[in-house]
């Protein structure tokens, strides 16, 4: 007798059940697949931060040696936060060198463009997919024949030798619950469209090159983890 009919015999039929996460194939059983569903959600979305750190390093996404005058640094306020909760992101250019800078000082937000200079915020799945967390955007006018000198006073400011200089946003970007990669770059934009003249003749250099920050792994929990995680940090304590 095969091993599937002594299943049927025994009135246990297996069936596979792939989870909305796509977190892999389990298995359940007909007769009691409600409690035994629940565990599984709960053990692989309900993950303790050690297990956060673990996929950093399986999505390769650990922090990049910048080794550029000027870096720019990801930071959220934490990793793991429940599904609907903003999140707290904070990017900042950091003058590593030992001369100053001129960087963007209008920044538009991690979630828009301008045609100043903009830092920008990109989240990819599990898989390396780009997420849509939806953008807008906006044009800076100056008035005919503004100086460069001007344009420096209102758009730029000078990042001296260990300064930083950034965002610190709580956005809700509608990410459903899962495991995703963010990242920012700086991208200049206003000093590209001088002249080289213009740009050489500063006595403090303009930063013009493209930068892309080190990498954060953010998971976003169910929302029926909260009481799970509670009881974990009560019995703990």
């Amino acid at each position: 007798m095969t091993i599937k009919r002594l299943r049927r015999r025994a009135g246990l039929i297996i069936q596979p059940l792939r989870l909305a996460n796509n977190s892999g194939l389990v298995w359940k059983t007909e007769r009691s697949n409600f409690p035994l569903v629940l565990i599984v959600i709960f053990a692989i979305s309900c993950l303790p931060e050690a297990a956060i750190a673990q996929a950093s390093h399986q999505y390769d996404v650990s922090d990049h040696t910048q080794t550029t005058p000027v870096r720019l640094v990801l930071q959220t306020s934490k990793k793991r936060y429940h599904f609907g909760e903003p999140i707290g992101i904070t990017a900042y250019l950091e003058n590593i060198s030992l001369k100053p800078y001129y960087v963007g000082n209008v920044l538009s937000g991690l979630l828009g463009y301008s045609n100043l200079h903009n830092i920008v915020l990109k989240v990819t799945d599990k898989n390396m997919r780009e997420v849509n967390i939806g953008r807008g955007g906006g044009d800076w006018i100056w008035k005919p024949e503004t100086a460069v000198a001007e344009k420096l006073q209102n758009a730029y400011v000078t990042l001296t030798p260990k300064m930083i200089h950034g965002l610190k946003e709580f956005d809700d970007l509608g990410l459903r619950p899962g495991t995703y990669i963010f990242t920012v770059s700086y991208h200049e934009v206003e000093a590209l469209s001088w002249s080289e003249a213009d740009r050489n003749a500063l006595s403090i250099p303009i930063w013009t090159q493209p930068l892309a920050s080190n990498s954060v792994v953010v998971k976003i929990i169910p929302w029926f983890c909260r009481r799970l995680i509670r009881k974990q940090k009560r019995s703990r304590s």
